[in-house]
Formats: structure tokens, C-alpha cells, sequence
């Protein structure tokens, strides 16, 4: 379950792709959705165990639910090479 906040976040993000693309966010959602739902079903068994690794409150993720956990793991992420990177320097 998310929260409000990042509801309300999740439907600026898709306004604002909605706008620049100019489409309908109702449009948006639905190809965001479709995406979501093919790399779910992916043929590559690279990409199903990694499918099975994400955690989610039931089987198949709302796309709001979806969209924070990669946002949440692209920030994770960046630290992990900010720190390598500082990491680095000190060797």
C-alpha cells in the first residue's frame, strides 16, 4: 500500500508526461501499464527471476505502487555509486 503522498506524486509524475506528450493521462496510464505488464511477463528468465525478487504487496503491483518502488530503487542506486565513487578516491 502506498501512501497519499506518494499517490499524489505518482499522479504529478503522470500529468507532467501526459502534458509533455500531449495525451491524456488516462492514455499515459494505460501505456505505463501495458509495459509494466509485458516486463512482467517477459520470456528472458534473466528478467522473471528478477521479477520475483521485487517485493510487493500482491502478485502483480498497482502501476503507483510500481513507479515508487523504481523511483525509491533509482535513488537507492545513485547513492550506491556515489558512495563506490568516494570510495575510490581514498584508495
Amino acid at each position: 500500500m502506498i501512501s497519499q503522498l506518494d499517490q499524489a506524486r505518482v499522479t504529478r509524475i503522470i500529468a507532467k508526461i501526459a502534458e509533455d506528450n500531449k495525451m491524456p493521462p488516462s492514455e499515459v496510464r494505460a501505456e505505463m501499464t501495458a509495459a509494466m505488464m509485458m516486463a512482467m511477463n517477459s520470456p528472458n528468465p534473466m528478467v522473471r527471476e528478477r521479477w520475483k525478487s521485487f517485493c510487493f504487496d500482491g502478485s502483480t503491483p498497482s502501476l503507483e505502487e510500481f513507479i515508487i518502488w523504481l523511483a525509491n530503487l533509482a535513488v537507492k542506486e545513485k547513492n550506491n555509486n556515489k558512495m563506490g565513487k568516494q570510495g575510490a578516491q581514498f584508495h
